[in-house]
């Protein structure tokens, strides 16, 4: 029951399987397109590529879209559970953005700014995320992340948007973050 006043607030349990693929999406504080300057995009790719190599998670796909981010991965350290691997990519992003933001007085501040003087750059919660359960999910998730560019009408194409991992599978390599391909 929900005391009148309060807002809901979901409490999402994870169910951690090491070495499991997971699907993963989260969007940016009130799904404002803080993503959508490409330079923002390039500091996101290159914070996932950093994480990637601390934290040990092998990825499988990868779309940054101006307001939301979608991932295939798999944690493979219990060291490191999905939640801070996410930190670990989020994190210093918001922080070198937020803070460029407040060198320019951006007027994107007021925006994402709580009543508490905090800057907010992601949503607050853990996004969503659920285990791959099989090839054919797997296989499911992979198409619809390569295709949400298209589908919003950023790109004719998945491997025009060079912020995914549709460009990897089409055997374009330059610029792009390595995804693992075993199951």
């Amino acid at each position: 029951m929900v005391a009148m006043g309060r807002p809901h607030r979901k409490r999402m349990r994870r169910f951690e399987d090491v070495r499991r693929w997971r699907y993963v999406t989260f969007s940016c504080h009130r799904r404002l397109q803080l993503l959508g300057n490409a330079r923002i995009r390039d500091l996101f790719a290159a914070s996932i590529a950093r994480a990637r190599q601390r934290c040990g998670f092998t990825l499988r796909a990868w779309v940054i879209m101006p307001e939301h981010v979608h991932m295939i991965l798999s944690p493979q350290r219990r060291e490191w559970p999905l939640a801070k691997i996410l930190l670990s990519i989020k994190q210093p992003v918001a922080q070198v953005v937020i803070a460029r933001w407040r060198e320019l007085n951006a007027r994107i501040l007021q925006s994402i700014t709580l009543a508490d003087g905090r800057a907010r750059f992601w949503q607050a919660g853990g996004g969503f995320d659920r285990n791959i359960r099989d090839q054919a999910e797997l296989d499911r998730e992979i198409a619809y992340i390569h295709a949400n560019p298209v589908k919003r009408g950023l790109v004719e194409n998945p491997t025009d948007w060079a912020w995914s991992s549709a460009r990897w599978y089409a055997g374009i390599r330059d610029g792009q973050i390595p995804i693992d391909l075993v199951w």
